[in-house]
């Protein structure tokens, strides 16, 4: 049975800091690449968030009453039934990548911050090391443990909690049950590629749901070592 990755991290890390060939020069320069990956991570997933709500809003813009043509970049668009029925399905798709890009990048973030915390204790002490991290999100900008128990730190957790649910969970669902409503509603029941739209644009909505995250980006607490309690003569635990 294969254990957990979170569990297997700190120990894939430490075996990479007490290899011989592991001089602070190499540290330092994976670090700087971990961080370098997360920053073209971070710009990746927030492209295709971007994208994903710009082709939501094209979507509700031609499907509402009395819209006959759109002009794009001095292209006019009089015929939306391809268009319609493709969005859906290409909106949710990015959403899919955005999140698996965000869980991909919280991995390489994990690695970043139990590194520092054994190479460099000071600085993660000091959380000085999340200054550096910016956010994979659109409105919340990231920051990390140095605003922990300010009020602007308090803001910034609920902010990133509710863009989760939004982005994630809200949005993509709510989006779907419009778009196919008004694609029913206007192409009727017996339009085949409105069904394999539907087809498509659910599969990509099971597969978000199910999407599984990576490791807490501070999940590594020192464990505490139980301290045996020496009992009377005559008693045993």
């Amino acid at each position: 049975m294969q254990e957990d990755d979170s569990a297997l991290l700190p120990d894939r890390v430490r075996q990479f800091l007490d290899c011989k060939e592991t001089d602070l020069d190499l540290v330092k320069e994976y670090l700087a690449r971990l961080l370098d990956t997360c920053e073209t991570m971070a710009r990746e997933a927030r492209r295709n968030w971007f994208v994903a709500v710009s082709l939501a809003l094209v979507f509700i813009l031609i499907s509402g009453r009395g819209v006959s043509e759109v002009s794009i970049l001095a292209v006019k668009l009089t015929d939306f039934a391809f268009i319609r029925i493709l969005i859906p399905p290409v909106a949710v798709g990015l959403v899919v990548r955005a999140v698996q890009i965000s869980w991909r990048r919280q991995t390489a973030l994990s690695v970043y911050y139990e590194i520092t915390k054994h190479r460099f204790p000071g600085l993660s002490k000091s959380d000085l090391d999340t200054v550096v991290v910016s956010s994979a999100f659109l409105f919340s900008v990231g920051g990390g443990g140095i605003d922990d128990g300010t009020r602007y730190g308090r803001l910034m957790e609920i902010i990133e909690s509710a863009e989760t649910f939004i982005c994630i969970v809200l949005l993509p669902a709510f989006f779907a049950l419009y778009s196919f409503y008004r694609l029913f509603v206007t192409y009727g029941y017996g339009n085949a590629f409105v069904w394999v739209s539907l087809a498509a644009t659910g599969a990509l909505l099971v597969l978000l749901f199910l999407s599984r995250g990576g490791p807490e980006v501070y999940p590594f607490e020192e464990e505490e070592e139980e301290v045996p309690v020496a009992l009377p003569k005559g008693l045993s635990a």
